[in-house]
């Protein structure tokens, strides 16, 4: 039987491998920023794995991986920052030559920690890895370490609490330059993040002295429960943030930490790719094309892109305007009626994939396939009623 802190923590691990599965079918290797979660997904499944073994008291195998439990801690801050960054600076990439000074403190507390644990006799070591370093009859050096360790941990959360605040006024900046005042999503849930995570760390404060060992185990659990959702939500839909994000930023200087950089006229190739992803999303899988009154305005709103700028990205991308090119995903869905329907009408055919007029719809299917309705079925053999 499982106890419901040892349910919480196999669902965990279930759902963290969903996660995981999804971003790779989206391609999360060939994405700098989808690799940091997929990164931070594999840490959160270490250190499930690792509390998972500790609720059983398999102490014998826990002692060989516990070192790494508290630097993994360490590094959630600075990789969720690092990911946000991404989204604020479009000349930032992820690379050690301007990231490893985000985990200078991740790298102190790890060397410490470990030199510390590998001089440990073997009960000593058991002892300390059955406690996870809280309220354990600990004193001397080990005292120190403990105490060491939880400054360091939240020194670095009040470090990384004022660099998401200048990073959401970075891309608030954007907004007020942006006459449509579109919201940008991403804003939102980087203050999401914020809020959650310095309501869970003043809660977890306070829980680890005030009330017992159980209870802070499993509210511990259920935020990191909240984490695993959150990072797999942003990774999930990380394309959709950062097209919205670029799109704010190609008419205007964004500025980073050391200069000023003028945006593109042009949206680069691996947007493209991102953006056509995006559009595909709500034009194939919804079907918003088989709206009659689908508007250029309806669709941005929608992906939360300002109009102007899908306007020039259809462009850019796909080589027509908005018109033709909803138009074309209209008679290629015809066709495909077509070829499945054994009888159908012209008339209904039209207005079921979204045009207004049997005129509209005959120009636009012979602009698509070189031939009008008519032609088309008798080439095919289709029967149909006109």
């Amino acid at each position: 039987m499982f106890s419901i802190f040892q349910l919480v923590i196999i669902i965990s691990i279930v759902i963290a491998v969903i996660f995981l599965i999804i971003f790779i079918q989206l391609n999360a290797f060939r994405n700098s920023q989808r690799r940091i979660l997929f990164v931070l997904i594999t840490f959160s499944i270490f250190l499930l794995v690792t509390d998972l073994l500790l609720s059983y008291h398999l102490y014998e195998i826990s002692i060989y991986i516990f070192p790494c439990y508290y630097p993994i801690l360490f590094l959630i801050y600075p990789l969720f920052y690092i990911y946000f960054k991404t989204f604020a600076f479009r000349n930032f990439h992820v690379s050690f030559q301007n990231s490893y000074k985000h985990f200078i403190i991740s790298c102190s507390a790890a060397l410490l920690f470990g030199v510390y644990f590998l001089f440990l006799g073997y009960d000593q070591k058991i002892e300390l890895t059955a406690g996870k370093m809280i309220f354990t009859e600990i004193d001397g050096i080990g005292l120190y370490l403990q105490n060491t360790v939880y400054i360091l941990y939240y020194l670095q959360a009040l470090l990384y609490l004022f660099l998401y605040i200048r990073l959401i006024k970075n891309l608030k900046d954007y907004k007020s330059k942006e006459p449509a005042k579109f919201n940008i999503p991403i804003v939102n849930w980087i203050i999401i993040y914020i809020a959650g995570t310095a309501t869970f760390e003043m809660l977890a404060f306070i829980t680890s002295f005030n009330y017992p060992n159980r209870f802070s185990i499993i509210f511990e659990q259920t935020a990191s429960l909240a984490y695993l959702f959150f990072a797999g939500f942003l990774g999930i839909n990380q394309s959709k943030f950062l097209i919205q994000t670029r799109f704010y930023q190609t008419s205007i200087k964004v500025t980073n930490e050391n200069s000023s950089v003028p945006a593109k006229d042009c949206i680069e190739e691996d947007e493209k790719k991102e953006l056509k992803r995006l559009i595909e999303v709500f034009l194939k899988e919804r079907k918003l094309f088989l709206d009659p009154n689908l508007k250029l305005e309806t669709l941005a709103r929608k992906i939360h892109i300002p109009q102007k700028k899908l306007s020039q990205a259809i462009h850019d991308v796909y080589g027509k305007n908005f018109t033709s090119f909803i138009n074309d995903y209209r008679i290629q869905e015809a066709i495909n009626i077509l070829n499945s329907e054994e009888k159908i009408s012209m008339y209904v055919l039209c207005h079921n994939v979204g045009f207004n007029s049997r005129s509209t719809f005959n120009r636009a299917f012979k602009d698509y396939t070189g031939e009008t309705p008519r032609d088309y079925v008798i080439k095919h053999k289709i029967s149909n009623d006109s």
